[in-house]
């Protein structure tokens, strides 16, 4: 078929194009400067003959100016080719995984499980028989003798014009200084140790003599609290002093919980009829508490347990354990350090020293895989005279590779690809070699690891968690970890064998 169409009209040799290429990107802009008109206030410049030559070398004169144009082409490239090399470099950052690592090392953590509790101790309180202003006498916690003085309600002006006399200025002085300076609990200390010092002057000073006008003002201004028994003496009033531990019950308990509130306060007045100070008569006190039904066979009835409350541990015997509904009760009896805690209703503690040594991980750095269970002896080399040769198994569409995650004695855990046909997946059908007996695949486990980059890639290794507190966990013997190995902290979208070079280190 002949070709009709016709070649274009502008044909060039390659050196007429170079030529006419030059000429299109180069011109000359010629600027002709005339002689301006002489003005009477404008000196004329003297008159300059012509250069002879002038009108030979039109390109040489002095007042034609060649301007060549620029070509924005380049300029143009360069700032794509940036802006392109940005984006690349962004992306390439944006899509790195980015990750943190670690060495691996012994340590201890601490599994013991938090539990509440309600505080029972034998306490017995007393009403004031007058309104006034609280002093005590004995403090906070303080052993008292039966018939004992315990506080002062009195008038505070009676009290303060009685015995300030025989306060040294100083003392006053000081105490005010500290009250704007010291928290709660030391201005209640510092209120104690003030008030103490000040009626014992004030008894001192007067003696409670009938025949002084000055014990008489006292005596009508004042009440003098005494104790009926020995005991410690507590101003902290809660109303739930007259609880037993055998009528709560879980109903009474979760109520309990939500409506105590935190640790209370020493009473610094007193109200006629309403109870302004109580002790405690007996050094044994009890925490009642409630777990889940199948936590309770760890308790057995009179055996000891540590319990650790803050920082301070206190041993107790476990003297009651009896199902309630879904749970069990608990009654711990302690017989020490009960003043620590005189004003606590609501308790937190754990019990016993469950701490575990060995391999210790954050459990952000634990990655769970799905692997295949398949009989041993379906797995075979591809090729069975090379030692190298990848293993794999045969379906009936013939020889697949498998990446091997455990064997035993008895089956080889191989990795799921969910999804992925060209690897093996639950339901397969596989056939043993030179023979005519299949597997069904069909078992299913989840085992943990973790990434190390010892090598420079992300290299799975199976672990064996023996214990963990929801932050870090302990490893077993049978895990492939070992001391010192690098792993990544955070695994969270890391790829098997992926190159640590790929990946965006904060550690770096």
């Amino acid at each position: 078929m002949t070709n009709n169409k016709k070649p274009p009209h502008n044909t060039y040799s390659l050196d007429e194009y170079r030529r006419i290429k030059q000429h299109n990107t180069t011109y000359s802009l010629r600027v002709t400067t005339r002689p301006k008109q002489p003005t009477n206030n404008i000196r004329k410049p003297p008159n300059k003959l012509p250069h002879k030559h002038a009108n030979k070398h039109p390109n040489k004169h002095s007042n034609v100016t060649t301007i060549k144009q620029l070509n924005p082409t380049p300029i143009i490239i360069a700032v794509v080719a940036s802006v392109l090399v940005i984006i690349v470099f962004r992306d390439i950052v944006a899509t790195q995984t980015t990750i943190s690592y670690q060495q691996v090392q012994a340590g201890t953590i601490d599994t013991s499980t938090l539990m509440e509790g309600i505080i029972i101790r034998r306490e017995n309180v007393y009403d004031s028989t007058v309104t006034g202003n609280l002093h005590y006498i004995t403090a906070e916690g303080q052993m008292v003798k039966k018939d004992g003085n315990v506080a002062v309600v009195a008038d505070d002006s009676t009290i303060i014009q009685g015995g300030l006399n025989q306060l040294e200025l100083s003392h006053i002085s000081s105490a005010v200084q500290q009250l704007n300076t010291q928290d709660r609990t030391a201005v209640n200390e510092l209120r104690e140790s003030l008030d103490k010092l000040l009626i014992n002057n004030a008894i001192d000073t007067f003696s409670y003599s009938q025949n002084s006008q000055a014990a008489y003002t006292i005596d009508n201004y004042h009440s003098l609290l005494t104790a009926p028994l020995a005991g410690i003496v507590s101003y902290k009033i809660d109303g739930y002093e007259d609880l037993t531990a055998d009528v709560i019950n879980y109903e009474m308990y979760t109520d309990l919980m939500d409506i105590i509130d935190g640790p209370q306060l020493s009473s610094t007045s007193a109200t006629k009829g309403k109870a302004v100070y109580k002790i405690i008569d007996d050094y044994t006190w009890e925490i009642v508490s409630f777990i889940d039904a199948q936590e309770g066979w760890q308790y057995i009835e009179g055996n000891k347990y540590t319990l650790n409350i803050g920082n301070h541990s206190v041993t107790s015997t476990l003297s009651s354990k009896v199902d309630d509904s879904e749970c069990v009760k608990l009654v711990f009896k302690i017989d020490e350090s009960l003043s620590n805690y005189l004003g606590e209703r609501k308790i937190t503690f754990s019990v016993g020293n469950n701490s575990v040594e060995g391999l210790k991980i954050p459990i952000e750095a634990i990655v769970e895989k799905n692997v295949l269970m398949i009989p041993n002896e379906y797995i075979i080399r591809k090729d069975e005279n090379d030692s190298t040769s990848p293993y794999g198994v045969y379906r009936y569409d013939g020889f697949v590779e498998i990446d091997i995650q455990a064997k035993d004695d008895d089956f080889t855990w191989v990795q799921q690809f969910i999804g992925d046909k060209s690897n093996i997946q639950l339901g397969d059908i596989l056939i043993k070699r030179n023979s005519v007996d299949t597997y069904t695949v069909s078992n299913i486990q989840i085992i943990q690891g973790v990434y190390i980059i010892n090598g420079g890639y992300a290299n799975f290794k199976e672990i064996d968690v023996i214990s963990d507190n929801g932050e870090y966990a302990v490893l077993g013997a049978n895990s492939q970890l070992q001391r010192l190995d690098q792993i990544i902290s955070n695994s969270k979208g890391v790829v098997e064998n992926q190159l640590v070079k790929d990946m965006n280190i904060l550690n770096d």
